[in-house]
């Protein structure tokens, strides 16, 4: 009787260190769930953003001020990004946007740009973005003699921007951010005129979804 009685004893400390460590393991897996799996080298992901921009093209001597005075004034436009993208690491993203905005006022811009998506800290949804490529501009400019001509000019684009993304490595996330385009596009000779320095400029806000 007296063994049984031991033997019971040392049952239920054991019984009820494996309870405890069950009912921890339970108590966990929701949360493994819920934690988005952390992204890996090569993963891929498309990003997709439209949003509101202004846009200009400009010249240096476009303006009987010169150098950029008061020749150009920016016009409203829609713009729609689409960029597929590979993972480098769980803070870096990488691929290739190309952006095109909608035609008003005879004005559109195309960037073809490779860009990078830089993540500071893996648990925030902060991002800075930053690209740099091809451009191809089709923007009416008000030349000295108060003409207005449009043509197409080509050359190269950088642009930088952040934003903030919710759902941060889930399969799908979004949020808002904000980019500034710079292209510079040569000169160019329209009629008897000759711009030079042509200057292209869009300033975008918008949102962006990302399926990863």
């Amino acid at each position: 009787m007296g063994e049984v009685t031991m033997d019971l004893r040392m049952r239920a400390p054991r019984a009820a260190i494996a309870t405890a460590l069950g009912l921890l393991i339970l108590a966990a897996l929701p949360a493994a769930a819920q934690d988005p799996a952390q992204p890996r080298r090569g993963d891929f992901a498309l990003a997709i953003g439209f949003g509101y921009a202004a846009a200009k093209a400009d010249c240096s001597n476009c303006s009987p001020e010169g150098e950029y005075g008061s020749g150009a004034v920016y016009g409203d436009v829609a713009a729609f990004a689409v960029a597929p993208v590979w993972w480098v690491n769980s803070k870096v993203v990488a691929g290739v946007e190309l952006q095109a905005e909608t035609s008003r006022n005879e004005a559109r811009a195309v960037y073809l740009l490779g860009i990078v998506r830089f993540h500071p800290w893996e648990g925030s949804g902060f991002f800075l973005r930053g690209g740099y490529g091809l451009l191809q501009v089709k923007a009416p400019l008000n030349l000295p003699d108060g003409s207005v001509s449009t043509a197409k000019y080509r050359g190269m684009a950088l642009t930088y921007g952040a934003g903030w993304m919710f759902r941060q490595n889930s399969r799908f996330a979004w949020g808002p951010y904000g980019a500034h385009y710079v292209g510079t596009l040569g000169s160019a000779v329209i009629g008897s005129f000759e711009a030079q320095n042509i200057i292209g400029n869009t300033w975008f806000a918008g949102v962006g979804f990302v399926f990863n």
